[in-house]
């Protein structure tokens, strides 16, 4: 090995070591709350403390049990302690990332410190590392299964994918890929190791058949969460999935570590990543496979698409990106093509690291740090629910899109409101429930635009406080 080789091949040990430690040192000592978290982690004390997968006293629906499971071993590991459950996560994106290098190294070799350094340079997978939800456990053993898969582990391969279902339903697009490739080969026996997570992921979606909602049933409705609304047609899918097309431009802002996917820099990466996908057909063909069944899964699953959803596939996009720069150095030349791309890591990595900086800042003295709870971004919610708190009798019952958050915040209960479909449904369906305060948050779409018209028409409802963006209602009998 060459002094320039060993240089480069250090400065990019460096480089990463030193983006692990900001993982570990961005590690939040409270919790992040989000709707998806509270399930996790109410579930996970749950179980932390010799009860059932239930939250709030009722079973937990949709989620499988592995992300609880994992965050129930935190919580009696560090008896409690958020930074525990924090430190959990950003291990398992570390963890991740190190499996990528093991995965990727047959086929890129040198290319394999390269994957790894964008993906643990990515500020997205480091914005989602400091929450307490499920997509980094889900990168990690997705990881491990294709390692397994590629070193020809047919019993370890099963154990992963089983994993990885059981952290999120979204792994059997793994699943079905190790299963295509298998069928492919020819090889039957490999195709078994898919059996025990296909088999668990249809179970858990039939027990959630049975109690009415499952994630299918969520695809097929018009809007999600409101199935009043009614089913989705065919057309209308095809709708879908053309309308999420064009979130796919948001891969030019997460593999540039921008906030904008330009056109100028989308449409060069999507073409590199279509040769890279191109290149990588003959030597690990289920990457490729993966990648477009989960993509899939994504364009149809909902009339729109979060960021977050592509996490799990950084890695992988690093891997087809590098091979097709690499195809194109063939052509235009290695040295010049490689120097250019050199500039771009170092113009990437640094964008990164400013985003990190900026979320570690942020984060630092959190408003409600004495809460050991924040609701980022919307803080102004959480104030006005400990005003309420305070100013409220114990016997008040709350309605808000959102009520485990609420009632994490307040230790009171809370309910749902229903998606309104007329002012008298939705006033008789409060009534009923013995609903006396409605919180509607204006950064929801919901709330700002079908709730709170339908509230600002009735004379039953009065505006008791204000919060910035939050907004709380006393409805009358």
């Amino acid at each position: 090995m060459n002094v320039l080789v060993r240089i480069r091949v250090w400065t990019i040990a460096v480089v990463i070591a030193a983006f692990a430690v900001l993982y570990l040192l961005a590690v939040p000592a409270y919790w992040k709350l989000t709707p998806d978290s509270a399930t996790y982690v109410l579930a996970a004390e749950s179980l932390a403390t010799g009860g059932r997968y239930h939250e709030w006293n009722g079973r937990v629906y949709l989620y499988p049990p592995g992300t609880s499971l994992l965050f129930a071993v935190g919580w009696m590991i560090g008896g409690g302690r958020y930074w525990v459950l924090n430190a959990e996560v950003a291990l398992a994106a570390i963890g991740a990332v190190l499996f990528c290098f093991l995965l990727f190294r047959r086929t890129l070799r040198f290319g394999s410190a390269v994957v790894v350094l964008l993906s643990i340079g990515s500020a997205l997978l480091f914005e989602w590392s400091t929450f307490l939800l499920s997509d980094i456990f889900f990168l990690m053993a997705s990881m491990i299964a294709l390692w397994l898969w590629q070193r020809g582990s047919t019993a370890g391969t099963a154990i992963a994918l089983l994993a990885s279902c059981a952290i999120r339903l979204i792994g059997i697009t793994l699943a079905a890929a190790i299963l295509v490739d298998s069928v492919l080969r020819r090889k039957w026996r490999d195709a078994l190791a898919t059996l025990p997570a296909i088999l668990f992921t249809a179970g858990w979606e039939l027990r959630n058949r049975r109690a009415g909602i499952s994630h299918i049933g969520l695809m097929l409705e018009n809007d999600p969460w409101v199935p009043s609304h009614g089913r989705v047609s065919m057309a209308a899918m095809l709708e879908r999935i053309i309308a999420n097309l064009g979130s796919f431009r948001d891969l030019g802002a997460i593999l540039t570590n921008t906030r904008t996917g330009w056109a100028v820099v989308t449409i060069p990466i999507l073409v590199l990543l279509a040769m890279g996908m191109v290149r990588m057909w003959t030597t690990e063909r289920v990457l490729v496979i993966y990648a477009v069944i989960f993509m899939a899964a994504v364009l149809c699953y909902h009339p729109w698409i979060e960021t977050r959803w592509l996490l799990p596939l950084i890695p992988v996009l690093f891997c087809f990106l590098f091979c097709g720069v690499d195809w194109t150095a063939t052509s235009l030349g290695r040295t010049w093509t490689w120097s250019i791309a050199g500039v771009l890591i170092g113009l990437y990595l640094v964008a990164g690291l400013h985003r990190d900086l900026t979320l570690v800042r942020a984060a630092r003295n959190p408003q409600f740090a004495s809460e050991g709870v924040t609701l980022v971004d919307h803080e102004d919610l959480q104030r006005l629910a400990l005003w309420w708190k305070a100013n409220s009798t114990q016997s008040e019952v709350y309605a808000c899109q959102h009520p485990s958050l609420l009632r994490v915040i307040t230790s009171r209960a809370g309910v749902v409101y229903p998606f309104p479909a007329g002012l008298d449904g939705f006033e008789a369906e409060l009534a009923q429930r013995g609903v006396r305060y409605l919180f509607l948050d204006m950064d929801s779409d919901w709330d700002a635009h079908a709730v709170l018209p339908l509230v600002g028409r009735s004379r039953r409802w009065t505006l008791v406080k204000a919060d910035g963006r939050a907004l709380l209602y006393q409805f009358k009998y």
